[in-house]
């Protein structure tokens, strides 16, 4: 990394450092192998902060790498307001083809995609990811970019990767938004990619955004065998510390019984 990369960052809300947008569109189009992103950064210029959900600069990555990849399936996992929904919408109109599936479990999200963008996208409200697997795997679809951006605790990103795998493409992107916060209680995204990188044997970046994006690739000729192998270990690493939390929370509401008595 240059001096002047270091010298431009400043830091977030929450503590880590925030690299300027032409940096982070740099580092991430090196690191994918993509053409590079920053062509495209006039047209990121009207996104601002309108959500709670991610900030400027990693919608805008999301913008970018949209437009480079030029994908025919694009799946986002948590919807909530629509801020990156409408960002990921926007690049595939921009591109003239492709369209977004985005899912989450409440009812009421998405108010915030234009009305001029919703024929890109499919909203599967109310619905949980594993539904979600079952639609697209019936469908025959393959998924070129994934963003998951639902519950960020260790369980659900990592069940979420596991899940979903069977269903990436050759060269599939895979975007994980707040593997910066796991210092935060109930967080996870940072440890789940991690583990899912190093067991699948992936390279993963995590971009200096206000609260990290992480960004890996399905390998371009996948070992079907291999895979599965790692996998089923995910699997069964998913298995143990669900069974884990299960037995600490029912400990713990034990302990408040006998507590009260």
């Amino acid at each position: 990394m240059t001096t002047e990369y270091f010298e431009t960052r400043c830091l977030g809300e929450y503590g880590h450092y925030v690299a300027p947008l032409h940096m982070l569109l740099q580092d991430a189009s090196l690191f994918l192998g993509l053409d590079d992103l920053t062509p495209y950064q006039a047209e990121m210029e009207c996104i601002s902060r309108a959500s709670q959900g991610v900030h400027p600069e990693e919608a805008a990555i999301l913008y970018g790498l949209v437009r480079a990849i030029q994908p025919k399936l694009v799946l986002e996992t948590g919807t909530f307001e629509g801020y990156s929904t409408t960002q990921l919408a926007r690049a595939l109109y921009a591109n003239g083809g492709g369209r977004l599936e985005t899912v989450d479990i409440a009812e009421d999200t998405g108010f915030r995609v234009p009305e001029n963008l919703r024929h890109v996208v499919t909203f599967r409200r109310g619905m949980h990811s594993r539904e979600m697997v079952d639609i697209l795997a019936a469908g025959h679809d393959r998924i070129d970019i994934f963003f998951h951006d639902s519950l960020h605790t260790y369980l659900n990103t990592l069940g979420e990767l596991i899940a979903f795998s069977p269903l990436f493409n050759p060269g599939c992107v895979i975007v994980c938004h707040d593997a910066k916060m796991d210092f935060k209680e109930g967080f996870g995204v940072g440890r789940a990619i991690r583990e899912y990188a190093e067991a699948i044997g992936l390279e993963f970046a995590v971009l200096d955004t206000t609260c990290g994006v992480a960004v890996t690739r399905w390998p371009a000729k996948p070992d079907k065998d291999k895979l599965e192998s790692a996998l089923e270990s995910l699997r069964i690493r998913h298995a143990r510390v669900a069974a884990d939390e299960r037995f600490v929370s029912k400990a713990k509401r034990l302990a408040r019984m006998f507590g009260r008595r």
